[in-house]
């Protein structure tokens, strides 16, 4: 006998896309995870099939892993079609070389910017309507450790219009401890950022940790400084720093985090100094003189030589637990900090990629018309299905994304009492 879970399908709204299906399914989804793999027999498949319609479902999952083989995929989801089954396919094979992607792999791509003008709760908890929860973050000032203030001016040029400044002649950290902006209950001072960033590794082809041992988190710092042209070449702007702990919770387990900045030419180190020849060379938003200054740390290193920053634990992905980018200033010139954004190499090079959606579309949908993507996403991985979604839009794909999620945190209240959710 399968197991059946149930969908609760307000979920879908996740993607912002229609739940009606064109098929069976329309006008509503009453769909079941059963379970439903390509290496199953066939007469299980047809099975399956048959028990659904007899259960008066209109939808059913069918999962792709670790095959390329086309056959399996189509005489599996054949095998509900044929008994009036619309079909959700959980594909997770991700191929590269041979150019297959999986939906379910692709909607697990990283991304999130933090902007870094929240220095605390105040700017973004007016109200409900003014505070919506996709700004749950700030980067403190406990103890007047976090120098420079918020600009309030608007100016198009920077992310949500603002920035944090430091002024030339200030010395200290202009970003650290980036956390939440409401307490939490039973908690060592506040919960870190880190755990909505979550890398898929189990059902990829072959070794299920070759794309997470390739995978990469980069890590940039988006920055304006003015008043440079006095100075000397090699003047020491910033010294960036990657940690386990914020440097209000410093303990005997506190480390520094080995990372590199390609553009740079350094090796591998606990800490980069960022001096204005490097500044000036590196890469620049369009139209503007923001800076972008990128590190890289392969997940691999976390996830062997750091116990508490990657989530060890089983299941199909791992969680960074925590992670924290500092930026000390040193005072030369002002500094404009617009935000810290984190990726990983999954979303840089291949989610974000048209081309990589477009062999998804074309190579891993065999008749299937929703496309099941990661299972609970955290908010690293919404935009994720941001970009898919609409690139299914954009070219008429009578396809859809879908994805259950489920609401855990319930220890976070806000300061209005009602609670935070961070799906």
């Amino acid at each position: 006998m399968f197991s059946i879970r149930l969908f609760a399908f307000i979920i879908l709204f996740i993607c912002a896309v229609p739940i009606w299906g064109t098929g069976f399914s329309a006008p509503f989804l009453i769909g079941a995870n059963v379970y439903n793999h390509t290496s199953d027999v066939v007469a299980l498949h047809d099975s399956i099939g048959m028990l659904l319609r007899e259960g008066c479902f209109n939808a059913g999952t069918c999962t792709a892993k670790d095959t390329n083989d086309p056959n399996l995929v189509t005489g599996m989801v054949n095998s509900m079609v044929n008994n009036n089954i619309d079909v959700i396919l959980e594909d997770y094979v991700f191929d590269p070389e041979a150019g297959i992607y999986g939906a379910r792999t692709l909607s697990g791509g990283n991304y999130f910017r933090f902007e870094a003008e929240y220095s605390d709760s105040s700017i973004v908890e007016q109200s409900d309507e003014t505070s919506p929860d996709s700004y749950f973050y700030k980067s403190p000032n406990w103890n007047n450790t976090r120098i420079g203030y918020t600009n309030v001016d608007v100016n198009d040029n920077f992310s949500n219009k603002h920035y944090w400044q430091v002024n030339a002649g200030q010395v200290g950290y202009a970003y650290h401890d980036l956390t939440y902006k409401w307490p939490i209950a039973n908690s060592d001072v506040y919960y870190r950022i880190g755990q909505e960033f979550r890398f898929p590794y189990s059902g990829l082809k072959a070794d299920n940790f070759t794309f997470f041992n390739q995978n990469k988190l980069y890590i940039t710092f988006a920055m304006q400084v003015v008043g440079l042209e006095a100075l000397p070449d090699s003047t020491i702007l910033a010294r960036i720093v990657f940690t386990n702990r914020g440097l209000t919770t410093q303990d005997t387990t506190f480390i520094t985090i080995k990372h590199t900045f390609p553009a740079s030419g350094y090796g591998y180190t606990q800490a980069t100094c960022v001096d204005k020849t490097y500044l000036m060379s590196a890469p620049v938003l369009p139209n503007t003189d923001i800076h972008l200054i990128t590190a890289e740390i392969p997940l691999v290193t976390l996830h062997q030589l750091y116990n508490d920053i990657i989530d060890h634990g089983g299941g199909w992905d791992k969680v960074l637990v925590n992670l924290n980018p500092t930026l000390y200033w040193y005072g030369h010139g002002t500094l404009r900090l617009d935000y810290v954004e984190f990726q990983d190499k999954l979303y840089k090079d291949y989610t974000s990629n048209n081309a990589v959606l477009a062999q998804m579309l074309s190579t891993r949908t065999f008749g299937a018309i929703y496309l099941d993507g990661m299972d609970e996403p955290q908010p690293g991985q919404f935009q994720s299905f941001y970009r898919i979604s609409r690139y299914l839009e954009s070219v008429d794909a009578d396809i859809e994304l879908i994805s259950p999620v489920h609401d855990y945190k319930k220890e976070v209240v806000k300061t209005n009492g009602s609670i935070f959710s961070r799906r």
